[in-house]
């Protein structure tokens, strides 16, 4: 008896389809700064933006999160995970996030995690201020849908420490 096994690596990366669904986290980014935390502003909000395009259309991006710190020691996450290979065709509505229980002193930052091989991204991060040391945070993971376009997006969690 024989078996013959196939298997495909899909990749549906496209530039429409990336700013699609940067687009959409841009809208969760915008709750930061309408909660009022101290940071980020709308500037780090858009070098955020702007690097996480980045590091898509160079395939360089594994997965992202922005951590919520909060006064009395207790951590929160987002966390973004990137899908190219049509596995991911949930597209929910972006923008949604309530953050008013959350403390204005709460501290907010970003970590990546990405492919390190590429020495054109290495030079990008590195010119743009990004230092490697920071940690994800772990814990219960809820599953809050997700954000694509044509099987390529991100699943999004949020993560309780």
């Amino acid at each position: 008896m024989s078996y013959t096994s196939t298997h495909s690596n899909t990749d549906t990366y496209t530039d429409s389809r990336a700013k699609y669904v940067i687009g959409k986290i841009s809208d969760d980014f915008h709750h930061l700064i309408a909660r009022g935390f101290k940071y980020p502003g709308k500037q780090e909000i858009q070098n955020w933006r702007d690097d996480l395009l980045f590091l898509m259309q160079n395939k360089a991006l594994v997965k992202f999160q922005i951590t919520f710190e909060f006064p009395n020691g207790g951590k929160e996450a987002w966390e973004y995970v990137l899908k190219a290979d049509n596995s991911i065709q949930t597209d929910n509505k972006s923008g949604g996030k309530d953050l008013y229980d959350y403390d204005i002193d709460t501290t907010v930052s970003i970590v990546i995690s990405r492919d390190h091989s590429n020495q054109d991204v290495n030079d990008y991060l590195t010119k743009r201020g990004w230092v490697s040391g920071g940690s994800f945070v772990t814990g219960t993971a809820t599953t809050q849908g997700g954000y694509s376009k044509e099987g390529y997006g991100f699943t999004n969690n949020i993560i309780k420490a």
